[in-house]
């Protein structure tokens, strides 16, 4: 519940920046707070591997478990997405702020957020409420006993909406661990598709050799474009903003500068993620006959557990059944966060990009659910009508109800 996120907002957290590069952005809100949890996923794989993620189906799954937080386990998610600066807001400018984020899709960009609750799993109403209108959430019931179709289904909704960025999200295996502790899964998924404002000719699309390191190089399509771009070089890298058309988003390409080693990308990587790109961007002067030549290219990222990265920043007690207060969100005993899964791809082409991820928050309980008691009658017995004295009114056995009379 948004009122119960205000209460337990932490004061502001102060992040300074050494390297005098870049402005760092001077903003406090939710869309400079996923910068950084961006930042903070920099190494989450080794730096010489492809790695696409989006840190916007991060923070948007996680604020939704955040939302259902209380006390320590809410501090600690709030410090996690960077959302302390939010203590100083009313508890109406906080929601909005996260409607305005994850309530809302934008040109060229759309956005989903669901609840799969099991039918044996009850969530507060309260909390299916405030997330619905805070995250535009939808609510799902689904058998979580056949853990096949349960993955399936999902996965389907994911690649369906993704456009097949994201094909798979959650194995049966993913389902089986929660099985028969009240589970749910609570997702976001997102896509964007953008068309370049100056596309590729696919006319000067050529082969040439891409340097993976100072000494190895291999064969790679690049797309080749001459116009009027945006472009900034700064002491150790070059930027190149590429908008696209009928939209306010634009894509990005930061290459460091060569100096002949292989290049630490985590560096540059954090720098750029506090810039405040808004103004970076509007002051870039535009430069007339730029050549332009990119790799054309597809990146497909698997599905991985980020329960580690999130660990590694601050967050324990969602993962803790003894220790977990998720009472805004559900009334079952000893509730937490089993997993966290997340997945994306991207493709990059003569036209534009696709972009697509998805991210799953695995929940449960460490009780086990009670099955209903059952008493089936289908085999002989005996029967009783017994008075309020104790007295055996009527007493019987039943052999086979299909005879009408005793023999």
């Amino acid at each position: 519940m948004v009122d119960v996120v205000k209460n337990i907002l932490t004061p502001s957290i102060s992040v300074s920046l050494e390297e005098p590069v870049v402005q760092r952005s001077p903003h406090n809100g939710i869309p400079a707070a996923i910068s950084r949890l961006a930042s903070d996923f920099v190494n989450t794989v080794p730096t010489d591997q492809n790695f696409v993620f989006s840190p916007f189906s991060i923070h948007a799954a996680m604020s939704m478990v955040l939302f259902g937080a209380r006390g320590e386990t809410g501090q600690e998610l709030i410090s996690a997405l960077h959302l302390s600066s939010l203590a100083a807001e009313s508890i109406d400018s906080a929601r909005e702020k996260f409607k305005n984020t994850f309530a809302l899709d934008r040109s060229g960009m759309k956005q989903r957020q669901d609840i799969w609750l099991d039918r044996n799993t009850s969530f507060h109403q309260s909390y299916i409420d405030v997330v619905s209108e805070v995250f535009r959430a939808s609510t799902g019931v689904l058998d979580f006993s056949d853990a096949k179709a349960v993955a399936d289904h999902i996965n389907n909704e994911v690649n369906m909406f993704t456009n097949g960025k994201v094909p798979v999200l959650l194995s049966v295996q993913d389902i089986q661990s929660i099985q028969g502790f009240f589970p749910a899964i609570l997702t976001n998924m997102l896509f964007h598709k953008g068309s370049w404002e100056q596309s590729f000719r696919p006319e000067n699309t050529h082969e040439a050799q891409f340097y993976t390191h100072s000494h190895l190089s291999r064969p790679t399509t690049f797309m080749e474009s001459k116009g009027t771009y945006k472009y900034m070089k700064v002491p150790g890298a070059t930027f190149l903003v590429l908008p696209y058309a009928d939209s306010d988003s634009f894509f990005v390409c930061v290459l460091p500068e060569n100096t002949g080693v292989w290049p630490d990308l985590s560096c540059t990587y954090r720098i750029v993620l506090r810039m405040d790109w808004k103004n970076a961007v509007a002051n870039m002067k535009p430069v007339d006959d730029m050549k332009v030549i990119l790799p054309k290219f597809r990146m497909t990222q698997p599905p991985i557990s980020i329960a580690p990265k999130l660990k590694e920043l601050g967050v324990l007690k969602a993962f803790d059944g003894n220790a977990a207060d998720f009472s805004a969100m559900t009334p079952a005993p000893k509730y937490c966060v089993s997993d966290v899964l997340h997945a994306a791809g991207i493709e990059i082409n003569e036209e534009g990009s696709e972009a697509g991820a998805a991210t799953a928050v695995m929940m449960r309980s460490l009780c086990l659910e009670t099955k209903p008691k059952e008493f089936v009658a289908n085999r002989p017995f005996l029967f009783f009508i017994v008075g309020g004295d104790g007295a055996v009114y009527f007493s019987g056995r039943l052999c086979d109800p299909s005879g009408s009379e005793c023999r």
